[in-house]
């Protein structure tokens, strides 16, 4: 059992790094669009910019949860049936301990940010922090600004919090895509058939 959570946490890390990669070319070619369609000389406009940002976070959210869901969702289907046929005992936690495991990096990333923000050990650490979180940049832009070399000194309080919204995210989506598995809620069968 051990063994396999194991497994579990190493393939959703494995996930989260290739959902980071996806997610910083959707980054990227979204905000190159913006920049080719700007008039020669001048700046995107804020309006585009925010329009471009809640589009590509809403793309990357996607990416990721795609990435992430199916497969949690899947243990949490075998692992009734285990349960059912008295092979294991039921824990519906198990999502959500799976998630906060593979979400170790994340959370020591984001504890070395507060710390950055109180002691200043390393200014350019926010700068680190947001490409360690490139799957959620957008958030990452919202909560540091713009400027790729602010500090987390600079950083408010609400910043602070703000960017660690996405340490949060793995958690909850392995959590819920247990549940359902183990439940055996399929979601995308429920938007795609109408029950008769």
């Amino acid at each position: 059992m051990k063994n396999e959570t194991f497994k579990m946490v190493a393939k959703l890390y494995g996930r989260t790094v290739f959902s980071s990669v996806l997610c910083f070319f959707v980054y990227v070619s979204i905000m190159m669009m913006l920049a080719m369609t700007a008039k020669e000389g001048e700046a995107v406009s804020d309006g585009w910019l925010l329009a471009g940002n809640i589009v590509s976070l809403v793309l990357q959210t996607c990416i990721f949860v795609a990435l992430i869901y199916s497969d949690v969702w899947l243990q949490g289907d075998r692992d009734r049936n285990a349960v059912n046929f008295g092979r294991m005992t039921a824990d519906k936690w198990r999502g959500l301990k799976v998630g906060l495991l593979a979400s170790i990096p994340a959370i020591v990333s984001f504890v070395l940010l507060v710390a950055e923000k109180l002691v200043g050990f390393w200014g350019a650490y926010a700068t680190l922090y947001r490409l360690l979180h490139i799957t959620f940049y957008p958030i990452m832009v919202w909560s540091m600004g713009v400027n790729v070399a602010a500090t987390a000194a600079g950083m408010s309080w609400g910043g602070i919090l703000a960017a660690g919204i996405p340490v949060l995210v793995l958690p909850v989506v392995t959590t819920v895509a247990y549940l359902l598995g183990y439940a055996q809620i399929a979601l995308g069968e429920r938007m795609v058939y109408k029950k008769k």
